[in-house]
């Protein structure tokens, strides 16, 4: 498909006189020469259209405008142009979404991941004006609509959301990692791994299990590995009884 410059367009656009739909990519052409080729798959957001008075706009926000366009060809024109770009950037928001997810519901939100998250969710919400039509595919509906309610990113929010659901789906690891359920307070202390973490309490009050409890969820959680871990204790009598209450919990 190609669509051309307008008859204005003829003598006050003098970078091009047409654009093309080709298979893989969008090429802008003057004189039956391809003076610039755009990838499909480098466009990231779906192509928009502005109506003048005796000409269209086409604009692509990645690249530059492409004005003095026919005016009755553009519809036409952008909606095939739509519809190629449509699986590149749905397979983009499917990246997006996952990644968004990674870092606020399996891990932690931590505080140096605020801007990437941030991020993330800018770019996934761009896409709501879009969901009532054919151009975003159903498996994405939801999360698109989730995640654009959480921005602009508040991290307190999302820690607590983080929070309830890991509460409610470890509810019987923590009753039974170790000897006695775990308090709520350890629970969160296990739960909690931002760049820094401090669990401060009085002796007896159950650090050894917030360690213990910590050591197996993030490894049955797949957060890391094993050999990854290190556990350090203050004497010999502490770090026998951490590696103790391992070897039972291994056997749980």
């Amino acid at each position: 498909m190609r669509i051309k410059t307008s008859f204005l367009g003829r003598f006050f656009c003098k970078d091009y006189d047409s654009i093309v739909l080709s298979d893989k990519e969008l090429l802008v052409v003057k004189d039956d020469i391809v003076i610039q080729r755009i990838g499909y798959d480098d466009i990231c957001s779906f192509p928009e259209k502005t109506d003048q008075f005796f000409s269209s706009i086409l604009q692509i926000p990645e690249f530059q405008d492409f004005d003095w366009l026919r005016k009755r060809d553009i519809q036409p024109f952008v909606t095939a142009l739509r519809n190629k770009v449509k699986v590149h950037i749905n397979r983009k928001i499917s990246n997006n979404i996952n990644m968004f997810n990674q870092l606020t519901k399996t891990h932690f939100p931590r505080d140096s991941w605020l801007n990437r998250i941030s991020e993330l969710a800018a770019n996934i919400a761009t896409f709501e004006s879009y969901l009532n039509s054919e151009l975003i595919e159903n498996q994405f509906r939801s999360d698109i609509r989730r995640i654009s309610r959480l921005f602009p990113i508040n991290l307190d929010k999302l820690r607590t959301i983080h929070e309830t659901e890991k509460l409610a789906d470890r509810k019987n690891f923590f009753d039974t990692i170790e000897a006695h359920p775990l308090t709520l307070e350890q629970r969160l202390g296990v739960l909690r791994s931002n760049n820094l973490n401090m669990v401060l309490a009085a002796a007896g009050t159950g650090k050894t299990s917030v360690i213990v409890a910590k050591i197996f969820d993030i490894i049955e959680r797949n957060l890391c590995k094993p050999d990854e871990i290190l556990v350090m204790a203050y004497n010999r009598a502490a770090a026998l009884e951490v590696q103790e209450r391992v070897k039972k919990g291994k056997n749980k």
